[in-house]
């Protein structure tokens, strides 16, 4: 029995370690592939036995030893297929399993920088608000914090904060930030690549790069998804060019309706880019159940606190619209805000898989020590 059980095994080891090269990153406007459906057509492939099929399902099981909180006792098979994290053993071929992020870290501890300061003009949009009814193309001004970022050969967006200072995602330039020189802002931007705006934009070089000091690359949603660019020279504001701002350390913004702009695809998968400004309304929801609907799609994700996710149950729309490093503004009694940074996504406007931002209002404050 065992004999034949094991050259089953084996191809389903071959299989994981091969589909392992296709999971590509979740930045630089990438789209992770829906895991779920992977393992079922591997699965069908090798048309494994109903023994192995049982082994693959992961299951509550007390053999030796319990398992930690978070965790549970799986076939190894299963935490590998799963890419969750194999803690100790709990018995013959079952393991502890668990997200690659303990936990533990999920409440971590932040040191305060001091208060969150705005600039007196921030938030201030250059076009009425009752024009945004859904996504469609942007109003010239409407979003005057826009910024449009190249670095080298790849584009992220990003949000004009203060007269020389512009907020993206870290993941976006943690490997210029040493480098400067490689990035290029623009600012007051509506059609791309076109001189037919009234008033036209500037771009602009980059002094300085400052990645939050807890900013890391991680297989799931980077931490700490959030940078920091000094301009090299101010930015002289006008109806195209004015900042937004940051909201105090800790605000919630649970429930409400944020805004998510940029450059970005129209459709999911598609390469073709639109010149013109776009816009999505996204609502800002819970972060366990971001949490509960990626696992409906089999993905096995954390949602630690500076993160905060924002999209709809059945998807339709989402911040594939806007750009890697972009904002998520919310209208706060005619202020914009910026509540989050793109920083995420396992794919673009699908059922149960909304949009994972960085949370500005987790380091507000380390933003704003920046920038005065």
């Amino acid at each position: 029995m065992m004999q034949s059980v094991l050259p089953l095994l084996l191809l389903i080891i071959i299989a994981r370690n091969v589909s392992s090269s296709s999971i590509i990153r979740i930045n630089n406007n990438t789209i992770i592939e829906d895991r779920a459906a992977e393992a079922d057509e591997k699965l069908s492939r090798f048309r494994p036995s109903s023994i192995i099929r049982n082994f693959l399902k992961p299951r509550k099981v007390n053999l030796f030893s319990g398992c930690p909180a978070n965790t549970q006792c799986s076939f190894i098979l299963s935490c590998w297929w799963t890419r969750d994290s194999v803690g100790t053993s709990c018995g013959p071929f079952f393991f502890c399993c668990g997200s690659q992020d303990s936990r533990d870290d999920h409440h971590i501890n932040q040191l305060y920088y001091g208060p969150v300061r705005n600039d007196p003009m921030c938030g201030r949009s250059s076009t009425s608000t009752s024009r945004i009814v859904g996504g469609e193309d942007a109003a010239f001004g409407q979003f005057p914090w826009l910024a449009f970022i190249q670095v080298g050969g790849s584009r992220c967006g990003g949000a004009l904060v203060a007269w020389r200072h512009v907020v993206t995602a870290g993941h976006c330039v943690a490997k210029t930030q040493h480098n400067p020189g490689n990035i290029k802002v623009t600012l007051g931007d509506y059609i791309l690549n076109s001189d037919l705006e009234g008033i036209p934009s500037e771009t602009f070089g980059v002094d300085e790069v400052k990645v939050h000091p807890k900013f890391r690359f991680t297989p799931q949603a980077d931490r700490f998804d959030v940078a920091v660019l000094l301009l090299d020279r101010p930015v002289e504001y006008k109806f195209n060019m004015r900042p937004i701002c940051l909201p105090e350390k800790g605000t919630d913004f649970l429930g409400s309706v944020g805004y998510a702009a940029g450059w970005g695809a129209l459709e999911p998968g598609s390469k073709l880019r639109p010149k013109i400004l776009q816009y999505v309304p996204v609502p800002i929801i819970n972060n366990q159940m971001c949490e509960g609907w990626h696992r409906r799609r089999g993905i096995n994700i954390v949602i630690f606190d500076e993160m905060v996710c924002a999209g709809y149950e059945y998807g339709g729309r989402d911040s594939c619209q806007g750009d890697s490093g972009g904002p998520l503004m919310i209208n706060y009694f005619g202020i914009w805000y910026l509540v989050g940074i793109v920083s995420a996504g396992y794919s673009c406007a699908k059922q149960f898989q909304p949009g994972i931002y960085h949370r500005v209002s987790s380091t507000s404050d380390w933003i704003s020590t920046n920038l005065y």
